[in-house]
């Protein structure tokens, strides 16, 4: 489960759940099964991953090299 950041613009927010929609389950993004808001917070339900925050910090450095 993700909570988004209250103060994300809502063009933000859209841009990341159809993004998920679109690559979820490939490419290194993780499945999204469903989204929904309540009141002004809006959360994601996804595929657990386990880690820690070494092996988070390893595998972003190899996304971004």
């Amino acid at each position: 489960l993700k909570e988004l950041a209250r103060n994300s613009a809502p063009k933000y927010i859209a841009t990341e759940l159809r993004i998920m929609q679109r690559c979820g389950g490939a490419h290194n993004i993780m499945r999204m099964h469903a989204a929904y808001r309540e009141k002004d917070r809006v959360f994601i339900i996804m595929d657990y991953f386990e880690h820690t925050p070494t092996k988070v910090k390893t595998a972003l450095r190899l996304l971004v090299s």
